[in-house]
This record gives C-alpha cells, structure tokens and sequence, in this order.
C-alpha cells in the first residue's frame, strides 16, 4: 500500500445498529472494526477491495456472507448458524442445488433456509482470507463456492451438527492449522472436519489442507467424488501433515485426484469407535502418497452377560 493510500484508510466502528451503514462506507484499504455484539447475517456483494479491506470482527457474533466480491479479510469473530437438517441427498446434492442458482433459497428437509445453517459463506468471490475465527454451533461453519484464492487459517470449528469447512467448484485454496473438536452429528450426517467436491458447475483444484487436527465424533479431511452425480475429481491437492482422530472410518481420504500429495498425516481412533480410522487413497493419478500412518482396529467389547 502506498503511502497516500495509508493516510487515506479509514477505521470504521461498527455496531449491530450501525454495521451496514459503516460497510456500505468502507473503501479499499479501510478497517471495519466491530463491537461486540449479536450482528444475525451480515451480506457484502459486488464489492472489489484493492487495497484489501479488513473486518476486524473481535468477539462480535455474526453469519458472514461474501457474495461476488473480492480483496477481503476476516479477523477473528464467531460464526454461529442453526442445525437444521441437511436435505435428501447429503451435502454434495445440497450444494450442487445451490450453486445452481446462487441466489435462490433452498428449503431444508424440516423446512426453512439452508443458508441459515451456515456460520459463513464465500461464493464467486476471490483473494478473501478468514483467521483466527471461531465457528460453532452450525450445521455447517464455512462454505467455499466457485470462488479462488481463498485462505483459512488458524479457526476452530466446534458443535457442527455436520461439516466444518466445505470447498466446491473452488481453485487455490490454502487450509492450514484449523481445529475441529466436539462434533454432534444430526441424525443420518457423515459429518467431516473439511470436505471437498467437484460438483458439474466447476472442478475443485489447487487445494492445501495442511497442519490441522479433527477430533471427536467426525470424519476427517476428505475429497469424494461421484462420477454417476457428474463430479470430475480433483487436480494437485495437497493433505500434508494433518491429524484426524475420529469416530468414523475416513480419517484422510481422496478419490479419483490427479497430482496430488498425501504425505504425513496420521489417522487414528477416537473414543469409543467401532471402526478402523485411516488414511485413504483411491484412483489417484501421479500422486507422491508416503509416510501416513493407520490407526490399529478398535477391540469389540464383548456382549453383555444375562
């Protein structure tokens, strides 16, 4: 940023009452700083930021929409939504639908909008960074949709009734020292602490998860793919030195993924599993897949006498 940019950015303070006021204001390079305080959704749609704009969201509780926008970045906050059911048909489906028809709203299977389900979402936009943020008590913390160069780094994720992080039909994506603990999964969900897909409307490429953890009653870190659905798979997709320590079976899992890295992640049983946790590889194309470690099968208690 130049110097004439530096003396012309603003810090706005921000209020519940005054919030889209102050964005509506805010220019390239400016701070929005925000109060502490109940916020419900809050929307920024066809703006372009260059200088960056920067939310400086603190403790200020809030469900952030970023819509066809571009050069922002998120600091702190805390992301919350409802648990609403998923619909028929599971998170790809779900997501599949909404990307179709971005600004239409889809009913859940027990009624009402999914998108209040979500604690934040990035949709067609682009160079947008989310840090040291707090997600919880959603049905899903961050949707990543048909957008690029977007960065989520150093957030927690916790009482998802069923994802953490979802990326679909996004490119250059960078995942890096994220938590996800104290999952309660909603009847029927496979949740996961970061899932990706290729829905028809867009590959998914140039992804990094790296140097995060999933613990608890989740799935880990995962890219599947549904070839019959129209999904394409995946390209360069780096899962590098996480940890997944879960109650479902894929701890680190990636399907039909052309040159991609699967390198030093470790995979183990949480408390209480039934299954084997590992680390799983599947129809992947000049890929470096070394040093992953499984987790040993859990031992079957016994039936109860009488």
């Amino acid at each position: 940023m130049s110097i004439a940019a530096m003396l012309a950015a603003a810090v706005l303070l921000a209020t519940p009452e005054t919030a889209t006021r102050e964005l509506g204001k805010a220019a390239a390079g400016d701070v929005v700083r925000f109060a502490p305080g109940d916020y419900g959704r809050v929307t920024i749609k066809d703006k372009r930021f260059q200088p960056r704009l920067t939310l400086e969201a603190g403790d200020a509780r809030m469900r952030l929409f970023l819509i066809d926008s571009s050069g922002i970045d998120v600091v702190g906050g805390q992301f919350g939504g409802t648990r609403a059911a998923a619909p028929d048909g599971g998170a790809s489906a779900e997501m599949t639908r909404y990307d179709a028809d971005g600004k239409r709203s889809i009913p859940s299977a027990g009624g009402g909008d999914l998108q209040t389900g979500y604690g934040a979402m990035i949709k067609g936009s682009s160079h947008v960074e989310f840090r040291d943020g707090l997600f919880h008590d959603a049905r899903k913390g961050l949707i990543i949709s048909h957008s690029t160069d977007v960065v989520a780094r150093d957030l927690r994720f916790e009482r998802m009734s069923s994802d953490g992080i979802n990326i679909a039909a996004a490119q250059r994506v960078l995942v890096e020292r994220i938590e996800c603990h104290d999952f309660d999964p909603s009847p029927g969900a496979h949740p996961d602490c970061v899932q990706l897909w290729s829905p028809p409307s867009g590959a998914t490429a140039d992804i990094t998860v790296r140097d995060s953890l999933a613990r608890g009653r989740t799935q880990g870190f995962a890219g599947f793919n549904h070839p019959k659905k129209g999904q394409t798979g995946f390209d360069r997709i780096r899962f590098i030195d996480n940890r997944a320590e879960v109650s479902f079976p894929h701890g680190i899992s990636i399907y039909d993924c052309r040159d991609c890295e699967i390198t030093g992640n470790v995979a183990r049983p949480y408390t209480g599993a039934k299954h084997r946790v590992i680390v799983r590889v599947i129809r992947c194309t000049d890929c470096v897949v070394a040093d992953n470690s499984n987790g040993p099968r859990p031992v079957r208690a016994p039936a109860p006498k009488g």
